[in-house]
């Protein structure tokens, strides 16, 4: 009894005096200037990172690939360019690899057959900054601005070296998927507001397809949308990979809600590059993968009916969407109204203009930051944009940037490919073949949209090649281990 009494009086004694820290803390903030209490959460950040890099790896993900536009972030302003805060996280962690190398933490660095081809591919982006400042007169600031782009492949490193155990990989990717569905739910929210009130940084707007506006049907297009489709292909590979298990349940939900943030961004490259690589997935994975494949299809077709005839009954706003979703989709097979009435024909414009600056700087390319179209007063940044990845970095590093990152991306898909049914975790094989997937499904969306080129999608990139590449290493060490 007098032990129990001495617990409680203890208990007491901690509730108290974590009150009374609090309240402390609390008038020093208020005291304290802002830019103080900044330097002590940057302090706690950089702690917590040094201890757990992952979450380091996760908050770039956050800053990049979420709901904050790039133009709404705070920056440092250096005089030729500007610094993202988010930058300085990935030279910190960068750097940590070093701080760690020197301090025997990490003894060797792990090596994989894409580190060269990704070092070639920046080092002639730094070429092509220089090609674009000095032979071309870019500002170093739009160089800058691209260069920042293609330095984000380098969480590639970041995953190799600082993710340490098995188990630290899958909750990164359990991560990345947890923040993509979040992102998800932020755009469903922001449908249901519509577009009077701005709920995240994105693109939200009246749907149009083929020249018809749809004033009900808000798209919702955020940074994070790339995110959602990479890790709605990977989670769909998990699912089906791997056998079942009460922990699918979780999963399973968090696809339901990935699949719903694909169909609000009304991206249609991304509703096609899906039912691909399903196609595909059924037809190398075993046959008790192959029957979760049907059943699931199966579930989806009769839950999709039940859903447009509920929806058809109350003829309310969901079947406006549903309606809007089937004329977006079924718009791919309009034959000339997709080239004449859609975004084909802008698209055909600007691959005539590109490939005049291809054929006139084959080697070093224009370099980057550099426009390559007559300037368009009405929306300057389309002097600079082109909807074709290849074409992007084609002409803006030249062959010499081009081949390795060719040779990067069809490394990593054959040793997706080859090696993911190796792998003995089958979470991590799930992984690795939706990972794979994943990629290739981007490859395919770069022929109509700028994946490979854009701010948002570079880190997740380097992550998923990082992730695969990093399992490949688990599952050696655990086979040498075995033979032993």
């Amino acid at each position: 009894m007098q032990s129990q009494k001495q617990n409680k009086t203890t208990g007491s004694q901690k509730v108290l005096l974590s009150l009374f820290s609090g309240v402390i803390v609390g008038l020093m903030i208020i005291k304290l200037q802002w830019q103080v209490v900044v330097f002590i959460l940057v302090g706690i950040y950089c702690v917590l990172v040094i201890r757990k890099p992952l979450w380091g790896i996760l908050s770039i993900l956050v800053v990049t690939s979420s709901i904050f536009e790039e133009g709404t972030l705070p920056v440092i302003n250096i005089g030729i360019g500007n610094f993202h805060i988010v930058d300085l996280v990935l030279l910190f962690l960068l750097f940590l690899i070093i701080i760690k190398m020197m301090l025997g933490q990490i003894t060797t660095l792990k090596h994989s057959p894409l580190d060269w081809f990704l070092v070639a591919f920046w080092l002639a982006a730094i070429i092509a900054l220089f090609v674009a400042v000095f032979r071309f007169g870019v500002p170093v600031k739009n160089a800058l601005s691209e260069l920042r782009i293609i330095t984000f492949y380098m969480v590639f490193f970041l995953v190799t070296n600082l993710v340490r155990t098995k188990e630290e990989l899958k909750l990164l990717m359990k991560g990345a998927i947890g923040l993509a569905s979040a992102i998800a739910i932020f755009m469903l929210a922001q449908s249901i507001l519509g577009d009077s009130f701005s709920l995240v940084s994105a693109r939200v707007e009246s749907l149009s397809t083929a020249g018809v506006v749809h004033e009900s049907v808000i798209r919702v297009i955020t940074p994070g949308t790339n995110l959602i489709f990479v890790t709605l292909v990977t989670s769909l590979s998990i699912l089906i990979v791997s056998r079942f298990k009460k922990k699918q349940l979780f999963l399973s939900i968090n696809i339901v809600v990935l699949f719903v943030g694909i169909i609000l961004s009304y991206n249609r490259n991304n509703w096609v590059a899906i039912i691909l690589m399903v196609m595909i997935l059924f037809f190398i994975v075993p046959t008790h993968s192959r029957i979760k494949i049907i059943f699931g299809t199966s579930g989806i077709v009769f839950i999709a009916f039940l859903v447009v005839i509920w929806a058809g009954i109350n003829n309310g706003r969901l079947m406006e969407y549903l309606n809007s979703t089937s004329e977006r989709f079924t718009s791919l097979f309009n034959g000339n109204d997709l080239y004449e009435k859609d975004t084909l024909l802008d698209r055909k414009i600007e691959n005539e203009y590109a490939f005049k600056k291809i054929r006139s700087h084959p080697l070093l390319g224009i370099g980057l930051g550099n426009s390559y179209r007559p300037f368009e007063e009405w929306n300057p940044k389309i002097n600079l944009y082109i909807h074709n990845g290849y074409w992007w970095i084609l002409m803006k590093t030249g062959f010499l940037g081009f081949i390795p990152f060719l040779l990067l991306g069809i490394n990593f898909l054959l040793r997706g490919f080859l090696m993911w049914h190796k792998t003995a975790d089958e979470f991590l094989r799930g992984m690795v073949i939706g990972n794979t997937l994943a990629f290739l499904a981007l490859c395919i969306s770069a022929t109509v949209a700028p994946v490979f080129m854009q701010w948002q999608t570079s880190p997740v990139i380097g992550m998923i090649l990082g992730c695969n590449e990093l399992s490949y290493k688990f599952n050696e060490a655990e086979n040498e281990n075995s033979l032993l």
